[in-house]
């Protein structure tokens, strides 16, 4: 199946782990693909608006600075992550569900509610009752202004408000609704 390729476009992109399996079993497999998310930003220098990293599956929100390289960025993230996951638990085969999906953001309002169904997904799974008390998650960053901080911040949503207090107020009225 041939993918979509939009010159400056932010995707979703979401990953399960096969037959919907733990791809992330204890916080050092989170801690392992959140240092990858690091490398390979370095790497492809693709921006990243929102994560969410959840037991057996994973959203992010990605604008790759080159069109073609989404499917680089994924494979390396995966692939890399499925190797150190297998050696890790002496497994072997699939760790993830097929390929991963993705879908492209359209405009500024679908930027704001993808961002928010992201970061709301570990409460909307039971995890957590607040989303910026997820851990593995952007919502934790974004809320709790973390010193070496993933995420990027799309001018989206640095014009919700005037100030940084401003702007997470009026971004979490989005996540609780």
């Amino acid at each position: 199946m041939v993918r979509l390729v939009v010159e400056g476009a932010i995707y979703h992109v979401y990953g399960r782990g096969n037959n919907k399996f733990k791809i992330f079993h204890v916080g050092y497999d989170y801690a392992k693909y959140k240092r990858n998310l690091v490398k390979y930003k370095s790497q492809y220098l693709f921006k990243l608006y929102s994560y969410a990293m959840l037991p057996n599956h994973l959203h992010l929100l990605i604008e790759p600075k080159l069109p073609g390289d989404l499917s680089k960025i994924m494979q390396s993230l995966n692939l890399s992550y499925a190797k150190w996951h297998n050696k890790r638990y002496d497994c072997v085969g699939h760790v993830w569900q097929g390929r991963y999906g993705d879908r492209v953001i359209k405009n500024d309002q679908n930027l704001i509610s993808c961002m928010a169904y992201i970061e709301n997904n570990p409460v909307k799974a039971g995890l957590v009752e607040d989303p910026g008390a997820y851990k593995w998650s952007s919502c934790h960053e974004r809320f709790h202004n973390m010193k070496d901080s993933l995420i990027d911040f799309h001018p989206t949503y640095l014009a919700l408000g005037e100030s940084d207090q401003e702007r997470k107020r009026i971004y979490y009225s989005y996540i609780s609704s």
